[in-house]
């Protein structure tokens, strides 16, 4: 039996590639602005704890699991993922650097 996302009948349609590609802009921007305010309201020169949410935000996206998918599609959807939240905060830092008068180191 299909859900109700699958069939349709979900209140904001069926689940598609434009749904799926704008929700994740979405959560992208949201998490961007979410750091931004926490990075506001902790201290500059502590950079540990956006590390410490960077580091879980990537594991859990390594361990995302895709139903469905044929594997070489499933391991790039993940690595696709891994890189968009790896840049949110990749780009968070920045700002922190900025703000103080440096930058983020190129290797990263």
């Amino acid at each position: 039996m299909a859900s109700d996302r699958e069939s349709g009948n979900h209140p904001h349609g069926a689940m598609n590639s434009a749904n799926f590609a704008l929700a994740s802009v979405a959560l992208a921007n949201a998490l961007a602005v979410t750091l931004r305010e926490l990075s506001e309201a902790m201290p500059q020169s502590d950079d540990e704890w956006l590390e410490d949410i960077r580091s879980v935000a990537i594991r859990d996206a390594k361990n995302a699991a895709v139903e469905g998918l044929p594997l070489e599609e499933e391991v790039e959807a993940i690595q696709f993922g891994v890189d968009v939240v790896g840049s949110v905060f990749d780009s968070a830092l920045a700002e922190r650097l900025q703000r103080r008068g440096r930058s983020i180191d190129p290797g990263r």
